[in-house]
């Protein structure tokens, strides 16, 4: 069944959306099972006062991650978080992908202002944001963007230009999410998605190694500032795009992330890994 990922900014509404999405979908297709995943799902401390704790966040997305993967077949799946990562968006789409349903991102869009009024509507017992997380949030956001195929088709719902800002009034093109939803073109499954049986231990060895000597002549070739975007890397056909001079930490991050996805996949191998996981980071 199909993924709906939500994505916004702290506070911005996106509960309030994923529940009328719910709800409408309950009448519409009453045969349907809908499933809610949230960040409070996955996590047994209050989720809004650690968010920009690495390690607390890393456990959410693993947690949600199976969590997704387990009901996608049989439910359609709503993803209630702020999905702030591309990277891990991406590794939705890749689910999504994997079981051949279909996806779409449903960005909630909201300015900073709008969120802080927000949250300070919250109840006093609820679980709130602090005004400055919520700033530091929406520094570290990443946009969608509809040129990217994991977060493409994109819905965008902007809460900041309706009258009140409530989410509760903005109105909702159900017809054009449905359609997309259920008659929109698969993603069809290719060798970095497609889960088989687990490497063994020795190739996955030798993936580490060769995305590891990747991520070397990157950072190089890089230092050199040789006036081309393009930078030729061992192990792969595919010339990776500089957009921008990334560090250590950053590439070994998206490898981290890389290697993630790529656990389960038997149908690619030591000879094809490269181009994978440089057209990867050329995501990203």
């Amino acid at each position: 069944m199909p993924i709906i990922i939500i994505t916004g900014l702290p506070s911005s509404g996106k509960s309030t959306i994923a529940s009328r999405i719910h709800d409408e979908m309950k009448q519409r297709y009453p045969e349907a099972t809908t499933c809610i995943i949230k960040d409070e799902d996955c996590s047994n401390t209050p989720v809004r006062q650690h968010y920009g704790v690495v390690s607390m966040e890393k456990q959410w997305r693993a947690k949600q991650r199976r969590t997704i993967s387990q009901l996608l077949q049989k439910n359609v799946i709503i993803s209630d978080s702020l999905n702030y990562i591309k990277g891990y968006r991406y590794e939705l789409y890749c689910l999504a992908k994997n079981s051949q349903q279909n996806n779409l991102t449903l960005y909630v869009c909201a300015d900073v202002d709008t969120c802080k009024y927000l949250n300070s509507l919250r109840d006093e017992s609820e679980d709130r944001y602090t005004s400055d997380k919520i700033e530091e949030l929406a520094q570290r956001y990443e946009v969608p963007n509809p040129d990217n195929r994991w977060d493409s088709p994109l819905v965008k719902v902007d809460i900041s230009h309706v009258e009140g800002r409530l989410p509760r009034d903005v109105e909702l093109n159900f017809d054009h999410i449905f359609d997309l939803l259920f008659n929109g073109e698969k993603a069809k499954p290719n060798d970095c998605t497609v889960a088989k049986v687990e490497h063994n231990t020795n190739k996955l060895n030798e993936m580490q190694v060769i995305t590891q000597q990747i991520i070397q002549a990157i950072l190089e070739k890089q230092s050199m500032n040789f006036g081309s975007d393009r930078i030729q890397v061992p192990h792969s056909t595919i010339p990776y795009v500089c957009k921008k001079n990334r560090n250590m930490p950053q590439l070994t991050r998206a490898k981290a992330q890389f290697m993630q996805v790529l656990k389960g996949n038997e149908a690619i191998g030591t000879d094809s890994v490269g181009n994978h996981f440089v057209d990867f980071l050329n995501t990203l």
